[in-house]
């Protein structure tokens, strides 16, 4: 069905400069970050509602198990069937993004004018950095009620521990 779909796409973007490959690239990188996002989504509903449940007076159990992420998955397969589809598409007929081998062009990163930027671009920049870190400093936060933390630190005993002969 998608490569059926891609054999009209210039009619659909007539006058402009894309080709078929062109939108076959952007369909599949469109594609995964959709499911890059839904399993993210995914994974912090089941953290949720794990959460919630432990607080619900079960402490010992699990928020992460096997079927909780079976049952997640499953409406995510179908995007992952599709992806792979057009993945075995592009590698059958040769499609793929010119400018992967082409090493990126030198960037001048003395000159007076490397840092010059509109305010608006500026004011984005921030924004967006902003918007990371807060991000990374609630999954860290998860991750410490979550009880990740002292999983991540008795590897880590663990591992030097064998690494110096110890353990």
């Amino acid at each position: 069905m998608t490569a059926r779909f891609l054999f009209f796409v210039p009619e659909l973007v007539k006058g402009s400069t894309m080709t078929k490959k062109n939108v076959f690239l952007i369909v599949q990188s469109v594609l995964c970050v959709l499911i890059a996002l839904i399993l993210s989504v995914t994974a912090v509903r089941i953290y949720m509602e794990g959460s919630a449940y432990q607080e619900a007076g079960h402490p010992a159990e699990w928020i992460y198990t096997r079927e909780k992420a079976v049952a997640a998955i499953i409406p995510v397969i179908p995007l992952f069937v599709i992806s792979l589809a057009m993945t075995i598409y592009g590698l059958v007929n040769g499609i793929e993004d010119e400018n992967i081998n082409k090493p990126s062009p030198d960037v001048k990163i003395d000159g007076p004018d490397f840092n010059k930027v509109g305010p608006e671009k500026a004011a984005r920049r921030v924004l967006i950095r902003r918007v990371l870190f807060v991000a990374a400093i609630c999954f860290v936060v998860m991750g410490i009620f979550n009880g990740s933390m002292r999983d991540v630190l008795v590897k880590a005993i663990k591992i030097c521990t064998e690494c110096v002969g110890l353990g």
